[in-house]
């Protein structure tokens, strides 16, 4: 456990050395701003049919969804695999743990399942946590340790988290 942490920690130095400045992307839910995000210069987001999608250097593929119908965290954690299954069918937790995002308490999954768009094995980290009274799921996804790498970088970009 303590490998990871400073395998994360310095993954995350890396992202910050990298990264450069960093650029706000504002997540409107219902036509108000919700959600602030402090993205990497190299990274995009483009909000559409009621997800983002965050595009970035790694080969992962990264949605931002508000959970309309979900209270609180602990309620949202158990609708992922039917919320996610437009980008990762079949999603089965093999590790969860409780983080804290925007200062409140969070969830980090990490998973298995099936790409949506061709059916080939995806590893897929999801990240469920509440801001302004709105619950939010990020899904970072793709094929072989796509979702690993971006990981650090994610979990940096998710700790600036803001209403």
């Amino acid at each position: 456990m303590r490998n990871l942490m400073l395998v994360l920690c310095l993954s995350s130095l890396g992202f910050v050395a990298h990264a450069g400045a960093a650029k706000p992307y504002t997540l409107s839910v219902d036509n108000k701003p919700a959600l602030t995000l402090q993205l990497p210069d190299k990274w995009t987001a483009k909000s559409h049919d009621g997800k983002t999608d965050i595009k970035t250097e790694y080969e992962v593929h990264i949605q931002l969804w508000p959970m309309f119908g979900a209270k609180t965290v602990a309620a949202a954690t158990t609708l992922v695999p039917e919320f996610i299954k437009g980008e990762v069918t079949e999603f089965k937790t093999v590790k969860s743990e409780d983080i804290n995002i925007a200062g409140a308490p969070a969830k980090h999954l990490i998973g298995t399942g099936s790409e949506a768009d061709d059916g080939d094995p995806s590893n897929a980290d999801v990240f469920l946590f509440s801001v302004g009274g709105k619950v939010f799921l990020v899904c970072a996804h793709g094929e072989g340790t796509g979702a690993a790498k971006v990981r650090a970088a994610l979990m940096h970009v998710l700790s600036t988290a803001k209403p």
